[in-house]
């Protein structure tokens, strides 16, 4: 059998559908999303005016948003790509909590695409991914999508940082996600970056990339920006 044969073969008995809605894929897309949530995702795109330093759109604020300006422990500024809600919370949530590792390179390509061009020329260092979650999908959610962004030609290190057992983060409240993320991360200082850019998934409070950074920095490398998928 040919190999123009084949693929609409396997189509027919194990058709491709939407990882978020369960609609078949139709058109020809590499992407595993359909038209509707495609556009659903899109909606959800953070633009305009942003605080620099979470990543929020602004209103009528100047420069940072009124809880950045009395946050005690600022850390670097950066950026997410979508709001957590709606078709991007869906997606992060199969990805993360539910195994699907194909969703991986369209994260790194959505991720690619929001990089600036002095911060690809940076190192780009994942948030270590916890031990119950390696344990459920056998992989690093982060780390899978650094090694997609280093197959596109940036640089990635993905054991510059080390996480250690600690108390899972969404279910602790401000304060207490801080004292608990400031336990958790250590640099193993195997290089020294003039230039680090911290990738992770979602951000909520900013505790994880703050500690992150933090032990990095002490170590004496520097890290210029954060960038995650989605802001909660």
């Amino acid at each position: 059998m040919s190999s123009g044969c084949i693929f609409p073969v396997f189509d027919f008995f194990f058709p491709r559908v939407c990882v978020i809605c369960g609609r078949q894929l139709s058109e020809n897309t590499h992407k595993p999303l359909c038209i509707v949530c495609k556009a659903e995702l899109e909606s959800g795109r953070i633009s305009g005016r942003r605080c620099p330093r979470c990543g929020i759109s602004l209103t009528s604020e100047q420069g940072l948003c009124l809880s950045c300006r009395e946050q005690e422990t600022p850390g670097p500024d950066g950026r997410g790509l979508f709001y957590y809600r709606g078709a991007a919370r869906v997606l992060l949530q199969r990805y993360k909590f539910g195994g699907v590792a194909s969703l991986s390179p369209l994260i790194a390509e959505e991720i690619f695409s929001e990089l600036r061009a002095e911060e690809k020329e940076s190192v780009i260092v994942p948030i270590p991914s916890s031990r119950k979650s390696r344990r459920r999908n056998g992989w690093g959610h982060m780390e899978r999508v650094a090694s997609h962004l280093k197959g596109m030609g940036l640089t990635v290190c993905p054991d510059l940082l080390v996480r250690s057992a600690g108390k899972e983060q969404k279910k602790l409240d401000r304060r207490a996600r801080e004292e608990n993320s400031r336990a958790v991360f250590r640099c193993t200082g195997k290089r020294t970056c003039k230039s680090i850019v911290l990738l992770d998934d979602v951000r909520t409070t900013g505790a994880s990339l703050r500690a992150a950074s933090a032990a990095i920095e002490a170590k004496g490398s520097q890290v210029k920006a954060w960038i995650v998928f989605a802001i909660d």
